[in-house]
């Protein structure tokens, strides 16, 4: 008799560890999709961030480039104007001279 209540005590410690162990391996199992998936949702923060990040550095070069064109057209006005302005003044000034000395003369 105690060997026949051993046997059972013996299969229903047996069958309690199997359920314990394939709970345990499921409850892995769970963890190591749930890790994976926060490791994931990890990375794609990161790549959000360096996305942002990098998108905002773009915006920025893109109006200083759009600035500086709009600059170097405004520069290339100021310069045109003055040199304009130097040779009228330049020619005014030779006109003014060789008239002084009969070069051209009104008809």
């Amino acid at each position: 008799m105690a060997s026949a209540n051993f046997a059972a005590t013996k299969y229903t410690i047996g069958v309690f560890a199997l359920q314990l162990l394939q709970r345990r391996n499921g409850l892995h199992e769970k963890a190591g999709r749930r890790r994976h998936a926060l490791e994931e949702s990890y990375k794609n923060q990161m790549f959000e961030r360096d996305y942002d990040e990098t998108k905002i550095w773009i915006n920025e070069k893109l109006k200083a480039a759009s600035d500086y064109e709009g600059y170097l057209v405004r520069i290339c006005c100021v310069s045109f104007m003055q040199v304009h302005v130097r040779m009228v003044q330049n020619t005014s000034q030779l006109v003014s001279k060789s008239s002084s000395f009969g070069m051209f003369t009104a008809n």
